[in-house]
């Protein structure tokens, strides 16, 4: 939070200008549901790790069930950790955006992400599988899957002026979408 309060105003799209609203209660609010999901993350990994422990005592023997049965519940707790720090850096992240506002013609322009819990469940869930699975090559895919998702979820919302804003973009070649893209970039998480 210290962190965007301090870039956003220092930041400029174009001829407008960032500002960040103050979200300490939002914060508060994004963190305990993390802390929520972290549970139901627990619990579904606990379930699958379990499975997986059952069907290796059933089918190896002895001392190879209980090497895989350390290898699965290390690899579980990995999972878990990573899914619930994405899905917290996602809720975070969400907050930040949703109070984040673009200052153009002394008018407000709000920007909106409205990506619902299940969504980025969903979204840090696979993520972090696919992380784990690839041994962290599929990083590119998570990036841009992630990415996508936020992008396809956001909107700005604004009057006339944003017309006026996207007319002098279009009449002469300048940085927006770079500095539009590199702020959107902000850490979104997995």
């Amino acid at each position: 939070l210290q962190k965007q309060r301090y870039l956003l105003p220092h930041s400029r799209l174009g001829q407008a200008s960032l500002a960040i609203t103050p979200c300490s209660g939002s914060l508060y609010l994004a963190v305990l549901g993390s802390i929520l999901i972290s549970f139901c993350f627990a619990a579904l990994v606990t379930l699958l790790c379990a499975s997986l422990l059952y069907a290796s005592q059933l089918l190896a023997p002895p001392a190879i069930a209980t090497w895989l049965g350390n290898a699965v519940s290390a690899f579980g707790g990995l999972i878990w950790a990573l899914a619930s720090l994405s899905y917290a850096r996602l809720s975070i992240n969400r907050v930040l955006i949703n109070h984040t506002s673009l200052l153009f013609n002394e008018q407000y322009h709000a920007l909106s992400w409205r990506l619902p819990a299940y969504q980025r469940m969903e979204l840090a869930l696979i993520n972090t599988l696919a992380l784990a699975f690839s041994l962290g090559l599929a990083w590119p895919w998570v990036r841009i899957r992630t990415l996508r998702t936020t992008f396809n979820q956001l909107t700005l919302q604004g009057g006339p002026d944003l017309a006026r804003l996207y007319a002098q973009g279009q009449s002469q070649y300048d940085a927006r979408g770079d500095e539009l893209a590199d702020m959107l970039a902000l850490d979104l998480g997995w």
